[in-house]
């Protein structure tokens, strides 16, 4: 399953450095820097691993930051910190929050995804030996388990775990996407970060969402993992989505997704000329929550 990062910062520039050099790997959702913000996020997205990004934040905001300690305790979600040295050591230096690990980084390195994955590494071997629990003998206890021994029924219900771990194990091998049992799975392009945890929050509760801020980290996306439908930004910088939606239908591996495209523009003929491209959809922003549900059941249900 793919760890899930919720990234603090102010940076856009960073942020989308960010989506795109690990994107495609890991589930990645921004966040303000806004307490209420960050803990409405963290309680509703579940992250993994949190993230700041101290460039451009006050000092102020780094100290309101302290607030959360308990709650990232609590949960044992790491805390580290993504940025040059400089305003990694200032952020150290202002808050009391406990930072698992800061990482050098800037727009122009490559290595994110590596670095990434060690810090992972090191959380898991960072984790305490979960303590042995010893039973508390008494005869309730020992009149059940005698019970419990006599009956066969453990046995099966053991050979179903073990089939059904097995089967979890499997999954977990595979290079596709981990899908929630009953959940399509649907990946969202656009270069506005915005928009996409907008959509993301919107979709969550019915399909499996993954993000993409460009046309080419989309199309890295599905050179790994499949989907059942794409949700196409129709205007992006360097590559747009009818240069994207080509790409797909050129490969044979995706040539049969279903592609919606998103597009902020009323003018006639930029529509029409969204249409020509024979997408299987198109929505219009500000995306309607109810259009947009319906437009997906259509192409692929629930």
């Amino acid at each position: 399953m793919e760890q899930k990062l919720l990234v603090i910062g102010k940076d856009n520039q960073l942020l989308t450095s960010v989506y795109e050099a690990i994107g495609v790997d890991f589930k990645i959702m921004t966040t303000s820097v806004i307490l209420q913000d960050i803990a409405t996020h963290i309680e509703m997205y579940s992250p993994d691993l949190l993230i700041c990004c101290p460039e451009k934040l006050y000092d102020r905001e780094i100290t309101s930051l302290d607030d959360l300690e308990v709650s990232l305790s609590e949960r044992k979600i790491p805390f580290i910190l993504l940025g040059s040295k400089k305003e990694c050591d200032h952020f150290k230096e202002t808050t009391k929050l406990n930072v698992f690990r800061s990482i050098e980084y800037s727009e122009s390195q490559d290595r994110l995804l590596s670095l990434m994955q060690e810090v992972f590494k090191d959380i898991k071997n960072s984790e305490p030996a979960e303590p042995v629990k010893l039973p508390i003998p008494d005869e309730t206890a020992e009149a059940e388990e005698q019970k419990t021994a006599d009956s066969p029924a453990p046995a099966a219900e053991l050979e179903v775990l073990q089939k059904n771990q097995k089967k979890t194990d499997d999954n977990n091998d595979d290079d596709s996407i981990a899908f929630d049992t009953g959940k399509k799975h649907i990946l969202v392009v656009d270069d506005n970060t915005m928009m996409l945890k907008i959509i993301q929050q919107q979709l969550k509760d019915s399909y499996n969402v993954a993000t993409a801020i460009s046309g080419s980290n989309a199309l890295k996306f599905l050179e790994k993992k499949r989907t059942d439908l794409i949700l196409l930004d129709y205007e992006m910088p360097f590559m747009n989505g009818a240069q994207v939606l080509h790409k797909i239908r050129e490969d044979l591996r995706t040539r049969m997704i279903p592609v919606v495209f998103l597009t902020g523009t009323k003018d006639r003929e930029k529509v029409q000329e969204a249409l020509k491209q024979k997408p299987q959809g198109y929505l219009l922003k500000p995306i309607d929550n109810a259009k947009l549900l319906e437009m997906i059941e259509s192409l692929i249900g629930k």
